[in-house]
């Protein structure tokens, strides 16, 4: 016969704060251990406090840093793009592109991969369409 022995629960913090005050007012118990209990919990209530507001400033540093990292990598690629020519270097355009489902033409740049949507190709850079590939519209 088999019996389904669990382990002990482990109290809160907030269960032996209210056993704390419960004995306080009912008078059982000594003071004295009342009193040492009670501060040990005060003790670890704020701790716990100081724990959890140290991780939150963590969580929201790792947060700031990693946005911070995004914008430096997008100014980083904002200068790269306005610095290319978009050409290759016996002087063609450097452009790919592809045509989606919808017909709109998406062009992009082979060295910086700044992308033009249509008809924001600058003229000079221009590929012949039946270059791109895609569905037919």
């Amino acid at each position: 016969m088999a019996r389904n022995i669990q382990a002990p629960k482990k109290s809160s913090v907030l269960e032996d704060a209210t056993m704390v005050a419960t004995l306080t007012q009912s008078g059982g118990g000594g003071s004295d251990a009342v009193t040492k209990m009670a501060n040990l919990l005060a003790e670890k209530l704020e701790k716990d406090k100081a724990n959890e507001l140290e991780q939150r400033d963590i969580a929201l540093a790792a947060r700031k840093a990693g946005a911070e990292a995004m914008a430096q990598k997008r100014e980083r690629e904002v200068a790269f793009q306005s610095n290319c020519p978009h050409m290759k270097p016996w002087g063609g355009p450097s452009i790919g592109g592809q045509r989606d489902h919808q017909g709109n033409y998406r062009f992009i740049c082979l060295f910086c991969s700044k992308m033009w949507i249509n008809d924001e190709l600058p003229a000079h850079l221009k590929i012949a369409l039946d270059r791109v590939g895609g569905p037919d519209s």
